[in-house]
């Protein structure tokens, strides 16, 4: 009931924000007073709910998606333009882009790959999507080796995105990656 009231009495103040009047709601917690914005809440006769606003902002987010790549031993300059391009391709895509994971001087024919060890480990988390590289061989060139990684990553449950294959595939390149990874 005291929440109900506070709720009510507080959405008629005003607060004054650097050029803009912001309605506040203060909620009552266990003696604290936290403000929420009040555009988010309508009142109805059973209470305060989501206003649209607030209701688009709940959508799903987008898929989450993990870099990896493989690069010179010290090539610091290279590994920044790479993380670069990864990051553009997840805005473009509707991708949510988070940690790229870097192995430096990694052998092509390596298996045990520090970077790519803790990359399987998010990606087993809940909600992950997939691994964008910009190319397969940051995994490996070496077939063999490509195959036991993309083993790895596909245990996971989560989808291997190439940069270079999506572009090279134009508009439907990201239809045409993920129906290969299903297969």
């Amino acid at each position: 009931m005291a929440v109900a009231q506070t709720l009510g009495a507080a959405s008629n103040q005003q607060q004054q924000g650097p050029g803009m009047g912001v309605r506040i709601v203060e909620k009552a917690i266990g003696g604290n007073v936290l403000p929420l914005q009040a555009n988010r809440f309508t009142r109805s006769t059973d209470g305060v709910v989501l206003s649209a606003e607030a209701q688009d902002a709940c959508q799903p987010l987008p898929p989450v998606v993990y870099g990896y790549i493989r690069v010179v031993a010290g090539d610091e300059v290279r590994a920044t333009i790479l993380k670069a391009d990864l990051l553009v391709f997840c805005c473009a895509n509707g991708f949510m882009h988070s940690t790229v994971f870097t192995d430096f001087g990694v052998d092509d024919t390596a298996v045990a790959r520090p970077g790519f060890a803790s990359l399987l480990d998010v990606c087993r988390l809940v909600g992950s999507y997939g691994v964008v590289v910009p190319a397969r061989t940051h995994l490996s060139s070496f077939a063999p080796t490509l195959d036991v990684l993309t083993r790895q990553l596909r245990r996971t449950g989560t989808k291997l995105l190439a940069v270079d294959e999506v572009t090279a595939a134009g508009p439907s390149g990201m239809e045409s990656i993920a129906h290969r990874e299903e297969a």
